[in-house]
């Protein structure tokens, strides 16, 4: 038998099949990658931990709050990606074959992965707020944006068009660099 996974957000934690998980756990587990070949679970987690912070239950540090918005807009523009465009099998770090989702832009087509998208939302978003803003209210900016990429419907978070039209142009200009000037060559060791 197949249990539903609901995790939910309780004074001590996010309550899970398996019992009671500190928020810090779920947090460092999400921003570690444990849950990016389980996106639903891992949506799940995130959710819960973002009700934790709404709550007032997790005091999350302002880098770990954002980390858990990184990790939804970037679940919801891997889901989007998949549902529009499907997955590839690509070798994995490890030599064995994974799925990967596939973004087709304007300039072409390239597989995209969890990490690397919160990445790169880690640098575009968070990046550009705190070199402007300052530690505290870049955050704290950079995390209000991060709002407003998605948008809370049927029950979990899917990209609002403003969040698809900035993915869109972060990795359509990453097609068009890599289409004009060809991919960049890998560091020599020396």
């Amino acid at each position: 038998m197949n249990k539903q996974f609901n995790p939910e957000a309780a004074p001590g934690g996010v309550i899970t099949g398996s019992g009671l998980v500190d928020f810090f756990s779920v947090a460092e587990s999400l921003s570690r990658g444990d849950y990016d070949h389980n996106q639903l679970e891992g949506m799940g987690l995130a959710c819960a931990a973002l009700d934790g912070v709404a709550l007032t239950w997790f005091a999350a540090a302002p880098a770990q709050h954002a980390s858990l918005w990184q990790w939804v807009v970037a679940a919801a523009f891997l889901a989007e990606q998949l549902k529009n465009n499907g997955d590839v099998d690509v070798i994995g770090e490890d030599g064995a074959k994974v799925k990967a989702a596939v973004y087709v832009g304007q300039y072409g087509a390239m597989t995209v992965y969890p990490a690397a998208e919160r990445f790169a939302l880690a640098s575009h978003v968070e990046g550009y707020a705190l070199q402007k803003y300052g530690t505290i209210a870049g955050m704290d900016l950079a995390i209000q944006y991060y709002h407003t990429m998605v948008e809370w419907r049927d029950g979990t978070y899917w990209l609002s068009a403003h969040g698809r039209d900035v993915l869109a142009d972060l990795h359509d200009n990453l097609l068009a660099t890599i289409h004009h000037s060809g991919v960049p060559a890998m560091p020599t060791e020396h």
